[in-house]
């Protein structure tokens, strides 16, 4: 385009470099008066509507960074089949002609590192992966400060992008040659905005030149840059933040170097280098602070397991280098009188550096008070680990200490048991003195906890048992009693995140909330020390159409911060409000709220992904104002409000979570998550039935106000439509369909005036459906449902039973006639026997028995041959799901996995005689993309999984920002 062309509002000042995506233009904003960049992508995104589709949806995501060291994009345009993506414009060199003149300053290094790592760990933190990272797409502005180019651009506008054949081989022929190929302009690797797809680093003279795949977007397009693409992307395996951890540390290292850590003459030479060839790290400058040079090791690693999980760690490691000119010496005189307080090596400098600079550091006077001015805001991010998911945050008043319940990843679970499939709940702690989260319990998935106000103990609530611990990891909580009617909390999907069941109200006491025989709420204090129960009042009854939820945490000394559901329509808020264990007063402080703090006058309460602040009344009953919003942009879970604490510091710390507009997808029989879903992405839930036909498929999906509500449909075509929402009060527990699809079977927690209870619901399965009950465990026992009969008449499912001789406690297999509510017990063996599975046929139950042996309990797999009353062993290895499977010859088997790494197929004959005869087994590759939530089978043996979106996932980190409270106005002793 020619200087003077206009786009829109925009006018085309010249050209400002080209790139694999296309060409950049340098333009002119007249409505806003500002210079922006304009990037002209390439025709092939334009006329395809799905690759455009996905890519408007990626750049609207990228949209909404907003980083000072990140530059912006502004708007993507559409005109006349073009499209366009318009940019901040960032005019000065890129670290790519910096690092040309040779090795750079130590502390400029160290200077521009803190400021590329915090760029790329925020990004990483709202799910967004670079994928080519190099010093050609890292800029320093007019003020010498870093400003990272295209950020996901590379992703976005290739990922599905067709492959484009390597000069000297044609994918299409038999034959290793092809004819020539038109390249595309050759990219420049200092071009202002480049996002180059498939590009070789300048440094090797090799600019344009083509390569196979090293991504994962897309098979055969590689989203990288060879000299800087992590091992994982030159393969072509899936990436993560890590990738970009790789690409950070080979940018560290040129700009220490004046080159880069993988040089070579080819690109073989260049893949043959990153994949198995150490840096040369005596091309390092000499007197390297140790702790840097460690750094880049851990960056740099290939192993993906050895490598530095987070850049918002790196960023904290150069910051707590040593300066001067004594690098290797921690206690220098440089140092001194600057304490710094290490709080587990992410929050670093708070205001106590200020102060200690003040005292300790030389013959300046200490200037008076009024004359100070409160420092900044600081943004800091505590890393939790790989594969922690950090939830319900709690800090010590000095900020000493940080707890959070967190879901880890412990390997192969139960598959069957979904909620807990892969990950055990913990209770965890770091301080100071610590560089990592560590272990105090394990916690079941309706536990609260409580921290005492010193740090020093901790206390849980589970069921009616109240348990106290030490923080020390190592050390077993031990139980203080039993509080009779303890009430834990409804977390509603986690909706009301903040809510935990106990409070520790001052040093000597806990307080809970109990509901006696006639459902009475109350508010009761239990002794710290001894669990004996001190107190209960009585809560003022409640308004019609409010609920209680739970307590949140401390309000002040004479009040607790509790958690209400309010119906409002066909809708329920959460609301926030304050109690009095006193006299049980309940005062609605705000609806629509799931966290709140008392500072001051102000009271601070979290709304969707937003911290609010309002005046409070002097009797703290009522809020003065709506309140304004003081910080955005928290990334709330899904449909929930964000989860925050303040220290006395004034620090506040945020538990991020999903991203609010995560999508998972509905794949079907394959590995490959980028093979595109029949079905439209969108919230749907963890847990999905499909028929035994495999023509159906049920599954959850999760509304505006985070409730829980079926979806179904058929396969092929596929279709989904709403099946039915629970009304307010209960939530869905499980579900399943019958073999031939008709019925929907439903399994959902109900709050009743007698209190919780479990009810099975047996629908015709259509859009708009009345589930009718079939079973109350309140009224008719426990019986848990695990599957139809193929006649879709009768459920089968497991009831424990006493034995009157021994006393002992078994579970039998039994089935539940729909129509009538009957049950008829099936196979009751002493051993006991679970997870009962009809065979197409309805011959034979498949179910496993737990035995232990050698002091180790496994579940074993079993047939129950109902015609003939034997019982069949499906061998000595652990089973924990199956699946019945009708080849398309007529023969039958089972599918058998311990994980989903591992499972087999065991052929079942039935012989002329009547027997029936166990086959040899094999093994059964099981096929599921990477990121599977949930895998279900149906009896052809075809695989059915929900995939997590690209953002699906908790954050892994928990935000911290200094100077919080000074800086939103107010004051902090």
């Amino acid at each position: 385009m020619e200087p003077g062309t206009r786009i829109k509002g925009y006018v085309i000042v010249g050209e400002a470099g080209r790139g694999g995506m296309g060409v950049v233009y340098h333009a002119r904003d007249e409505a806003l008066e500002r210079d922006v960049a304009i990037k002209v992508l390439p025709e092939l995104l334009a006329v395809n509507p799905d690759r455009m589709a996905r890519f408007r949806r990626e750049a609207k995501l990228l949209a909404a960074l907003d980083h000072p060291n990140i530059a912006s994009i502004y708007e993507l345009l559409e005109l006349d089949g073009q499209a366009y993506v318009v940019m901040q414009y960032v005019q000065g060199e890129t670290l790519s002609d910096l690092t040309r003149r040779g090795p750079m300053p130590l502390e400029e290094v160290v200077r521009l590192g803190m400021e590329i790592a915090g760029a790329m760990a925020y990004a990483h933190g709202k799910g967004i992966i670079h994928r080519d990272l190099k010093p050609a797409n890292v800029k320093l502005d007019a003020e010498g400060h870093v400003k990272v180019l295209d950020f996901g651009l590379a992703k976005a506008a290739m990922e599905e992008a067709p492959v484009r054949p390597a000069s000297g081989s044609n994918p299409g022929s038999g034959s290793g040659t092809s004819q020539a190929q038109e390249h595309p302009p050759t990219p420049d690797p200092g071009s202002a905005h480049a996002v180059t797809v498939t590009n070789v680093s300048d440094s090797w003279g090799l600019r344009g030149t083509d390569l196979p795949s090293a991504g994962s977007t897309s098979p055969g397009v590689m989203l990288g840059t060879i000299g800087y693409a992590s091992p994982e992307q030159i393969r072509g395996r899936p990436v993560d933040r890590r990738t970009d951890v790789f690409s950070y540390g080979s940018l560290l290292f040129e700009m220490l170097a004046g080159g880069p850590p993988f040089p070579a003459e080819t690109v073989a030479d260049g893949v043959g280098m990153t994949l198995h060839k150490e840096p040369d790290w005596t091309a390092l400058p000499q007197g390297l602070p140790p702790r840097l040079e460690l750094l880049l090791r851990r960056c740099l690693a290939k192993d993906l397991n050895s490598r530095l999980c987070d850049l918002g760690d790196a960023r904290l490691e150069l910051a707590e280098l040593p300066s001067g000119p004594e690098v290797e010496t921690v206690g220098s005189p440089a140092r001194r009188g600057r304490p710094v307080l290490l709080f587990a090596s992410i929050l670093m400098v708070i205001a106590a550096f200020v102060l200690g600079s003040w005292l300790g550091g030389g013959n300046d006077p200490t200037p008076p008070p009024e004359s100070v001015e409160p420092d900044p805001p600081r943004r800091l991010e505590l890393v939790v680990g790989n594969g922690m998911a950090p939830s319900d945050l709690k800090v010590t008043p000095d900020g000493a200490r940080v707890f959070c319940a967190m879901d880890i990843y412990v390997g192969s679970e139960f598959a069957w048991d979904p909620p807990n499939a892969k990950t055990r709940r913990r209770l965890c702690v770091r301080d100071r003195e610590s560089n990592s989260f560590e272990t105090l319990t394990e916690l079941t998935g309706r536990a609260g906890y409580a921290v005492a106000p010193d740090g020093e103990s901790y206390a849980v609530i589970d069921a009616d048992g109240l348990w106290r611990g030490k923080v020390e990891p190592g050390t077993d909580p031990v139980l203080l009693g039993r509080v009779p009617g303890v009430y834990r909390g409804m977390t509603a999907d986690r909706i009301s995140p903040a809510v935990q069941g106990v409070v520790w109200f001052d040093a000597d006491r806990l307080l809970v909330t109990t509901r006696d025989e006639a459902g009475t709420m109350g508010l009761t204090f239990v002794d710290a020390r001894s669990g004996e129960v001190l107190q209960t009042t009585p809560f003022q009854p409640l308004e019609p159409g409010i609920g209680f939820v739970g307590l949140v945490e401390r309000l002040d000394e004479s009040r607790v911060l509790g958690a209400l559901a309010l119906e409002r329509g066909d809708r329920v808020v959460f609301g926030l409000a304050a109690l009095s264990p006193d006299t049980g007063r309940v005062d609605l402080l705000v609806e629509d709220a799931g966290d709140g703090r008392l500072i001051d006058d102000s009271f601070i309460f979290s709304r969707g992904d937003a911290l609010y602040r309002a005046r409070i009344a002097a009797d703290g009953t009522r809020l003065l104002d709506a309140g304004e919003p003081v910080l955005d942009g928290l990334r709330a879970e899904f449909g929930a409000h964000a989860e925050f604490e303040v220290s006395d510091a004034g620090t506040l710390h945020l538990l991020p979570g999903g991203a609010l507009d995560r999508q998972r997808r509905i794949l079907t029989d394959t590995s490959d998550r980028n093979q595109p879903g029949a079905f439209e992405a969108a919230p749907w839930g963890e847990f999905m039935t499909v028929s035994g036909d495999g023509r159906r498929i049920c599954l959850t999906k999760r509304r505006l106000d985070g409730r829980l509500e079926l979806w179904g449909g058929t396969l092929e075509p596929p279709q989904l439509a709403h099946i039915f929402t629970p009304e307010a009060g209960s939530a869905i527990a499980y579900f399943f369909l019958s073999r031939d699809g008709e019925r929907l079977l439903i399994s959902r927690s109900v709050r009743t005036e007698q209190g919780s209870d479990t009810v099975l619901e047996v629908a015709p399965f259509r859009a708009g459906t009345s589930p009718r009950r079939v079973w109350s465990s309140r009224e008719n026992g426990a019986f848990f449902a695990t599957g139809f009969h193929p006649d879709g008449t009768r459920l089968v499912g497991h009831q424990g039973v006493k034995d009157e001789g021994t006393g002992r406690h078994r579970l039998q297999l039994v089935d539940l006639d729909i129509a009538t509510s009957t049950l008829e017990v099936l196979h009751a063996p002493e051993d006991g026997s679970v997870l009962g599975s009809w065979s197409p046929d309805g011959d034979l139950l498949a179910f496993q028995r737990f035995l232990t042996a050698f002091g180790s309990t496994q579940p074993k797999g079993f047939i129950f041959d109902t015609k003939t009353g034997e019982t069949h062993s499906l061998g000595d290895t652990p089973l924990y799901d199956k699946q019945w499977v009708l080849e398309e010859d007529g023969t039958l088997g089972l599918i058998c996995w311990e994980n989903l790494d591992s499972a087999r197929y065991i052929p079942v004959e039935r012989s002329p005689e009547g027997g029936v005869t166990i086959g040899r087994e094999r093994p059964w590759p099981l096929r599921y993309p990477e990121g599977t939530v949930y895998l279900a089978m149906d009896n052809r043996g075809r695989t059915h999984t929900i995939v997590t979106g690209d953002n699906d996932a908790a954050a892994g980190f928990i935000e911290l920002i200094e100077n919080w409270w000074q800086s939103t106005g107010g004051a902090v002793e």
